[in-house]
Formats: C-alpha cells, sequence, structure tokens
C-alpha cells in the first residue's frame, strides 16, 4: 500500500501544484493589469505635466492681454476726456461765431437797407429828370441792382459756407 498512498500523496502534491499554478496565472495576471494601470498613470502623468506648462504659459498670455486691455482703456479714457474737452471748446467757438455772424447779418441787413434807401431816393431822383437821363440812370440803376443782388448772394452765400464749415469742421 505504500505505493498507493504515494500515488495518493503524489495527487495531493499535483493537485496543490495545479492550485499554485492558477494562483501563479492570476497573479500574473493581476501584474499585466498592474503594469497597464502603471502605463496608463505613466501616460496620466506626463499629459498633466504637458497641461501644466500649457497653463502656465497660458496664464502668462492672459496676464499680458489684461495688462494690454488696461492700457488700452485708459488709453481710450484718455482720449475720451480730450475728446470731451474739443467738443466743449468747439461748441464754445461756435458759440462766439454765432455770435459774431448774427451782429454781421444786422449789420448786413442794415446796409442792404440803406442801400435800399438810396436806391429809392434815386429812382425819386431819376423820375424827375428828363427822359435821356432817365434812361442813363435807368441802366445805371440796372447795373446797381444787380451789383446789390450779387453782392447779398455772395454775403449770404459766404455767411452759409462759414457756417457750414464750422459745424462740419
Amino acid at each position: 500500500m505504500g505505493d498507493l498512498e504515494q500515488i495518493e500523496l503524489l495527487e495531493e502534491y499535483i493537485e496543490d501544484f495545479g492550485k499554485e499554478l492558477k494562483n501563479i496565472k492570476k497573479a500574473s495576471d493581476y501584474l499585466k493589469l498592474i503594469e497597464q494601470f502603471q502605463d496608463e498613470v505613466t501616460r496620466t502623468t506626463v499629459i498633466l505635466d504637458q497641461s501644466k506648462d500649457n497653463m502656465v504659459v497660458q496664464q502668462e498670455i492672459t496676464t499680458a492681454k489684461l495688462s494690454l486691455y488696461q492700457s488700452i482703456l485708459q488709453g481710450i479714457e484718455q482720449k475720451q476726456k480730450v475728446l470731451e474737452e474739443l467738443q466743449n471748446n468747439t461748441m464754445n467757438d461756435l458759440s462766439g461765431l454765432n455770435q459774431k455772424h448774427d451782429k454781421h447779418m444786422n449789420e448786413l441787413k442794415e446796409s442792404i437797407q440803406e442801400l435800399f434807401n438810396a436806391i429809392n431816393e434815386n429812382r425819386i431822383v431819376i423820375e424827375s429828370l428828363s427822359k435821356d437821363q432817365k434812361e442813363h440812370q435807368s441802366s445805371l440803376f440796372k447795373k446797381l441792382l444787380i451789383t446789390v443782388g450779387l453782392f447779398l448772394g455772395l454775403n449770404t452765400a459766404l455767411g452759409i459756407t462759414i457756417v457750414f464749415m464750422l459745424l462740419n469742421g
């Protein structure tokens, strides 16, 4: 019976050896999973390091942009103040020019009225003159009216041009 015990013992060893082989196979499978996990952790670490470097660069870019925007904003605010001052000065200048224009227009009206009065007086004188003189005076009168009309048109156009230039200036 010694052989039978030895065979049973050998079967038991073989069975234990099979169990150990199964445990080694499981350990090998676990080791492969651990190696895969380690590779994934390594790749993730590399990606995180790259992301960290990218974030630092992005933060530097953002800081530079913010600084640029702030300086641009300051420039815009300064220019806006200058524009407001220029606008106020322009409005004051326009107001003064408007007053001068009104004064000149009143003077022009007075001059035109004086001219019309003189023309009317000349007309009365012309009517009292002889026919020959009337024709001559009539010709002069027409020339005078044309001259006055041209003078009036020229002054009006000049006044309008000055106002237009000041407004669009």
